[in-house]
């Protein structure tokens, strides 16, 4: 009983590391909404270690809005 015990305490272990590596690995998805070509390309070469999604203008951006399954973690936008 307590060889089962112990190895079940193992195995929670990996897998709240598991979990843990997991999220850190994952790439934040981000959003630019600019109409200025120039400041989207800059902003996606500054943020070039995320996941970017560039759109022209608001109604651009509600449409890539709907095509993800969640909101993207951060969103960018001009005035």
């Amino acid at each position: 009983m307590k060889d089962n015990k112990s190895n079940n305490k193992e195995l929670n272990n990996i897998n709240i590391e598991a979990d843990e590596i997991s999220e850190n690995d994952r790439k934040y998805k981000v959003l630019i909404v600019d109409d200025n070509n120039n400041m989207r390309d800059y902003l996606a070469d500054l943020l070039n270690e995320f996941d970017i999604y560039r759109s022209c203008d608001g109604q651009d951006a509600i449409q890539i809005l709907k095509i993800f399954k969640k909101l993207p973690d951060l969103i960018l936008s001009g005035k």
